[in-house]
């Protein structure tokens, strides 16, 4: 269980995200979309790395050392419709959008010109998506 409450499913972060991606699926068997993939990670900003000279016994050494690791967006889904691609992220309700995944989701948007599509509730339909704008 994590802060959310949520209970793994079947290898999924909730029982949520585990019903969206079994209708994910059969839409997939029905030719509606394509090219389903799970957990799909995006590099917002990359890490930032820092030379040193080591001294050792003998010789002197170039080191390379991460001092800031990358920022990325992990996408619960993606797939293709009708020729586009669907960034998709599932959400229990709108009052878990932290402001974390406000700010990754417009920098999805203002580095790679996606728009991350957010699926809430318990209700998991097709047509209870929105996009966050």
């Amino acid at each position: 269980m994590n802060k959310y409450r949520n209970k793994k499913t079947n290898g999924y972060d909730s029982g949520i995200e585990y019903k969206r991606s079994l209708v994910l699926k059969q839409m997939e068997q029905d030719g509606i979309i394509s090219e389903l993939r799970q957990q799909v990670r995006y590099e917002l900003i990359p890490p930032i790395y820092e030379t040193e000279i080591v001294q050792l016994k003998t010789k002197t050494k170039t080191v390379e050392r991460c001092i800031q690791r990358s920022i990325d967006y992990v996408a619960d889904f993606t797939y293709i419709r009708d020729g586009e691609l669907v960034v998709e992220d599932v959400k229990g309700s709108k009052f878990i959008v932290t402001s974390d995944f406000k700010i990754k989701c417009k920098m999805m948007f203002y580095f790679h010109k996606i728009k991350v599509r957010i699926v809430y509730g318990k209700k998991i339909k097709d047509t209870t998506t929105a996009a966050y704008e």
